[in-house]
């Protein structure tokens, strides 16, 4: 098919599942004592439903080929399968564990749509951590569940995408887990380092708030040390400093965020100031806005707080970093449906829904018009441009809307559970 009837397929799609979603939880008062009692078993088979059967019907029966960055992730585990040193035989901008994790599925299966497959138990086992955490902190995990699984988002990132960005967040809701359980800070900094050689390097953007928010500092640098520094001698071993490799995605520009947004205002300051020095200006935005969140809030139990917070640290991202995609949302969007969606209110879902639309759009249109530079509103007066400008203007904002909102949740915790929250550093 072509990419055009592709997106026409997607956003049809999408369209009607929002307006299920709608419906669902509009009448869900009716639905919760058919719910009650089978949480497990509608739970699995929303996942057959809306991830297995669509995979089998597009990759299988439709024999359509898979997009996105499923046919790098190709390239990676193949060399990886060979037995090839990654960064320094060959590119990759993830952990240094990654694409030898890639390497694992295309030894049983080789082809590309084995790669799929991984995606999509990655998502799943990260939806089932966050279930099970979530159903020791509140009353009633499965409505959040359904919402995710129904959600085209979600969907169309992880299958057509190939999208692998929720397992930051399933590594970040794991921490919180073991943490709600044992209290033991060296065993939660083992967690969030594990992420750090297993998928992204942007792993880091909640690590200084998790060091805030965790009461015995000490024990949680010493798992992060005693994972980090022999991993970096072998690295440096291996291939010098071509392990830093990661970093180097910074310098390509894409959309939207703040700066693809507000280059028409600001071009004259984009001549002057090189990329590097806007990825500079962006990394201290970013990490100064997740630690700030994890120092003004660290006296709020970190099981509770690291969820918002983490909303924060990513959205964040999203919105600072020049090389921010809309993609990105696949990182903290669990956390927004199960921490900060009101799903009793019409508000917050027709929110959620929207959210869910430009993510889909923005990236289609984006691509197709060939990810267009606004250095000048004059562009604007084509109106495809007009709209492509419209659409990261309203991811954009929303991303915003989720900052506030996560801010305000962290308040309203603080309130709720008694403690004095500092009003000022």
């Amino acid at each position: 098919m072509s990419s055009v009837t592709v997106f026409a397929a997607k956003f049809i799609f999408a369209v009607l599942l929002s307006l299920a979603l709608f419906v669902l939880l509009r009448y869900r008062p009716r639905l919760e004592p058919l719910v009650a009692g089978r949480e497990g078993t509608l739970l699995t088979g929303l996942w057959v439903v809306f991830r297995l059967v669509p995979f089998w019907a597009i990759f299988l029966f439709l024999g359509e080929a898979p997009r996105g960055d499923i046919p790098f992730f190709w390239s990676n585990a193949t060399d990886a399968l060979a037995g090839k040193v990654v960064y320094r035989e060959y590119i990759s901008y993830h952990a240094p564990l990654y694409t030898y994790l890639l390497a694992l599925p295309i030894r049983l299966w080789a082809d590309t749509r084995a790669l799929v497959v991984l995606m999509m138990l990655g998502e799943a086992l990260c939806l089932w951590v966050t279930n099970r955490f979530y159903r020791q902190t509140r009353s009633n995990a499965f409505w959040p569940a359904l919402t995710y699984l129904v959600m085209p988002a979600p969907l169309i990132i992880c299958l057509l995408g190939g999208q692998e960005d929720v397992w930051l967040w399933g590594f970040g809701v794991a921490s919180a887990w073991v943490y709600l359980r044992t209290r033991d800070e060296f065993r939660t900094g083992l967690i969030l380092a594990g992420a750090l050689l297993v998928l992204k390097v942007t792993f880091v953007f909640v690590l200084l708030p998790a060091f805030f928010l965790l009461p015995r500092k000490g024990r949680f640098l010493a798992a992060l040390a005693v994972v980090g520094v022999p991993t970096l001698a072998v690295l440096y071993g291996l291939m010098e400093w071509k392990f830093l490799m990661p970093v180097q995605q910074g310098a390509l520009l894409f959309s939207p965020n703040l700066w693809s947004v507000l280059r028409p205002l600001i071009d004259p300051l984009f001549e002057q100031f090189e990329l590097k020095r806007l990825n500079f200006i962006g990394l201290v935005f970013t990490v100064l806005t997740g630690t700030y969140a994890g120092y003004r809030f660290r006296h709020l139990p970190y099981p509770r707080a690291l969820p918002a917070v983490w909303i924060i640290a990513y959205a964040a991202m999203t919105v600072f970093q020049p090389s921010a995609m809309a993609y990105y949302l696949f990182t903290y969007l669990l956390a927004v449906v199960f921490e900060l969606i009101d799903l009793r209110r019409s508000r917050d879902v027709l929110a959620l829904l929207i959210l869910n639309l430009l993510v889909i759009t923005q990236p289609f249109v984006y691509t197709r018009l060939e990810t267009p530079v606004f250095d000048t509103f004059a562009k604007l007066r084509q109106p495809l441009f007009a709209l492509e400008y419209a659409l990261e203007v309203a991811f954009v904002g929303m991303q915003f809307w989720l900052l506030r909102r996560a801010w305000q949740h962290l308040t309203r915790l603080g309130q709720e559970t008694g403690r004095t929250v500092p009003q000022s550093v």
